[in-house]
């Protein structure tokens, strides 16, 4: 069927994505220069609702940001939707995934008691991420791990009692480069100005 409804497009859809491309191209030259710069990483897509948000990212800016893998190393997709740390697709779940897929086993309870315990506990298990694909490269030719949060609105809603820690989670982690990280998040032009004005996010600077 020609119409998709209301489904997003996705990464097996890369191939197919049309119509973006110069979007594509300086929103990638924007993350690269961001790579240069010193940590925190913050970038933001703006759009209104149903503008395309979700495709632009997940077909059409990371299989491109993915092909980079010299400079880049794209993870999962986090939806936040009720449980950003311990939800079926929140960062936990991310975690999993993205360690499953490089042979590393871990228990997902194990993983959402480390989400729940902030940095500390979730930065070695990002560095095990980079060195299942760097190998012994050096720290300056690790990639950038790049952690994707679609429809970051929902971590303003009244029921997502994770959000504040979701959110200091992800400000702890870009402070430093151990490893280096670079978030991306998609987020209703009408809800960005109170995402940005949340505390955990003060010292962040996102690229709009």
């Amino acid at each position: 069927a020609p119409y998709r409804g209301l489904l997003p497009l996705d990464a097996d859809d890369a191939g197919i994505f049309f119509g973006r491309d110069g979007a594509i191209i300086l929103t990638l030259d924007a993350l690269r220069g961001l790579r240069a710069e010193a940590p925190p990483r913050f970038a933001t897509i703006l759009g209104a609702s149903g503008a395309g948000k979700s495709s632009f990212l997940r077909a059409g800016l990371l299989p491109r940001l993915g092909r980079d893998s010299r400079h880049f190393q794209v993870l999962p997709i986090i939806r936040p939707e009720r449980a950003a740390l311990t939800g079926e697709r929140g960062l936990a779940a991310m975690l999993e995934t993205a360690l499953k897929a490089r042979g590393i086993t871990r228990n997902r309870a194990d993983l959402r008691d480390a989400a729940g315990q902030g940095a500390a506990a979730v930065r070695p298990l990002l560095r095990q991420l980079i060195a299942a694909d760097s190998g012994d490269a050096g720290p300056t030719s690790q990639p950038t791990l790049v952690i994707a949060v679609d429809q970051a609105e929902e971590l303003l809603s009244a029921d997502n009692t994770e959000a504040g820690a979701f959110l200091t989670l992800l400000a702890d982690l870009a402070k430093s480069d151990d490893p280096a990280i670079l978030v991306v998040l998609t987020v209703r032009s009408d809800s960005f100005e109170q995402l940005q004005s949340r505390p955990e996010l003060a010292a962040t600077q996102p690229h709009h």
